[in-house]
């Protein structure tokens, strides 16, 4: 944990096959880090552990193998490359929504929906698939309407619905 947290000086890192996991905080706030390695072999990036790394914009990560939290790349170039896009989805988690409609139907495959994805959209309608397990549906100003599909098994307690004042 915080293992090189603040170290201004690093440039490149390739971690090593066989780490399963990068801890919390561990690379924070290494604003001269511009790219990163990380092979199959880690599963899980802890919150934070890239965070303020402001020139990383480089990563090489398999999305089939890796997970990590929502926060975990926050204040990155990457992150920031990544969140501007009309849609950003990263394994099986939709962490980001920017596009026009009124009306969005979440991809099939699709399980996890990080908090704030649709924040400041347009958004007014949200149609659930049969994929999703788990949401967090804060900040959703403009929505008004969420389709869940018939035969849910979705328990209304994985929903996290919260600051969404024009749901209906």
């Amino acid at each position: 944990r915080e293992l090189f947290k603040d170290h201004k000086e690093l440039t490149g890192v390739k971690i090593p096959y066989g780490v399963k996991k990068i801890s919390k905080e561990a690379f924070r706030g290494c604003t001269g880090l511009k790219s990163i390695t990380i092979p199959d072999s880690v599963e899980e990036i802890e919150k934070w552990a890239f965070y303020g790394c402001e020139n990383l914009s480089h990563i090489n990560m398999n999305p089939d193998t890796t997970t990590f939290s929502a926060n975990a790349f926050e204040k990155t170039a990457w992150w920031e490359q990544q969140m501007s896009q009309e849609t950003f989805i990263f394994k099986d988690t939709l962490f980001k929504y920017n596009g026009n409609e009124e009306r969005y139907t979440i991809p099939a495959g699709v399980k996890k929906i990080k908090y704030s994805a649709f924040h400041e959209s347009p958004l007014k309608e949200l149609v659930i698939t049969q994929s999703v397990q788990s949401m967090d549906l804060g900040g959703c100003d403009n929505l008004e309407s969420l389709y869940l599909p018939e035969g849910t098994r979705m328990r209304f307690q994985d929903m996290g619905i919260s600051y969404c004042p024009s749901i209906k």
